[in-house]
């Protein structure tokens, strides 16, 4: 099914990483022994930027987040736990099942996987609002998946590289080392920005709407570097890691739809939880896959996902936006 087995010489380099140890600066950055191979060298430029840009854009969601949001949990458990079954459940699933039925290189298959388990992008409530959904829902299911990443994101990887990679691999798991840095670069950025919101309500106000045009710009430059990294891999495996995440992508927001209908969630609420499906955090995936793998084609399937996950998303805007007010 795959196409790709570990080599000797990877395996032997696998022995070597057992033997090695972490220490604190690289934990923070991507210097660290991966779990399959010796990262491939990244200049310093990209060493600093990308952790700083996802944290600096899970700061702004943190800053635009109140306690609120949370008891949101208690108050419509319904629509929550629906938005975080297809969110955290079924996206891995899903891509699974895909990557284990197609013939795909295994680097690109797990990059799949990676960009499944990526929690829900803070670009989802500005679509949200613009669909006319939800847009307090989709707040919550992004702050609550974002927060959980660090425990969901390391064990959904690793459990699905077992049944991707060789089995050279096996005994060879680092999700502390991981979930580390998603703490670092998710999770505590978010608190942050939810403290500065606690502080100072009407500084956050007022910085809300340049937080949010410069993590565009920040998504924009990760992209952009991380297209830079991987320039002489695309030709070969853009194509394919484009049809097989766009086929993810479509059949994932076309079964969260009809869970939330099957679930008889009003019509917002079933419009909030597809582009939810739909919108994974991208700069996350691609920060994950630099982590574990370094700049090679696990990285590919994150940049193809950043390229094309905003047009069915249009879509359902326009769509959501044409029919009569009224509509339930």
């Amino acid at each position: 099914m795959f196409k790709r087995r570990t080599s000797r010489d990877e395996t032997d380099a696998l022995k070597t990483v057992g033997n090695g140890f972490l220490d604190y600066e690289k934990i923070i950055f991507f210097e660290t022994p991966c779990r399959f191979r010796f990262l491939a060298p990244m200049n310093a430029t990209v060493d600093l930027i990308l952790p700083a840009s996802l944290a600096f854009i899970m700061f702004a969601l943190g800053v635009g987040l109140k306690i609120s949001d949370f008891v949101r949990v208690v108050a419509q458990p319904k629509a929550v736990l629906v938005g975080l079954l297809c969110q955290i459940v079924l996206l891995p699933v899903v891509a699974l099942v895909i990557v284990l039925s197609w013939p795909l290189e295994p680097e690109i298959a797990i990059g799949i996987i990676v960009v499944s388990a990526a929690p829900g992008g803070p670009t989802s409530n500005l679509f949200t609002r613009l669909a006319r959904g939800d847009v307090a829902l989709s707040v919550t299911l992004t702050a609550v998946s974002s927060l959980l990443c660090v425990l969901t994101v390391p064990p959904l990887v690793f459990l699905a590289s077992e049944m991707i990679l060789s089995e050279a691999t096996e005994g060879n798991l680092e999700l502390g080392p991981l979930a580390i840095r998603l703490f670092l670069m998710v999770t505590l950025p978010v608190l942050a920005g939810m403290a500065v919101r606690m502080v100072s309500n009407t500084f956050a106000l007022r910085a809300q709407r340049i937080l949010l045009v410069v993590s565009a710009l920040a998504f924009a430059l990760v992209l952009a570097l991380a297209i830079y990294q991987t320039w002489e891999l695309l030709p070969d495996y853009m194509q394919v890691s484009g049809l097989v995440t766009a086929v993810f992508l479509l059949a994932m927001m076309a079964i969260s739809f009809a869970v939330a209908t099957a679930a008889c969630l009003n019509r917002k609420q079933q419009i909030t939880i597809t582009i939810e499906s739909g919108l994974q955090n991208a700069t996350l995936a691609i920060a994950t896959a630099a982590v574990l793998f370094g700049t090679g084609r696990e990285m590919i399937p994150a940049i193809t996902y950043g390229l094309i996950a905003y047009v069915p998303i249009f879509a359902i805007v326009m769509f959501s936006r044409n029919r009569p007010t009224g509509s339930n």
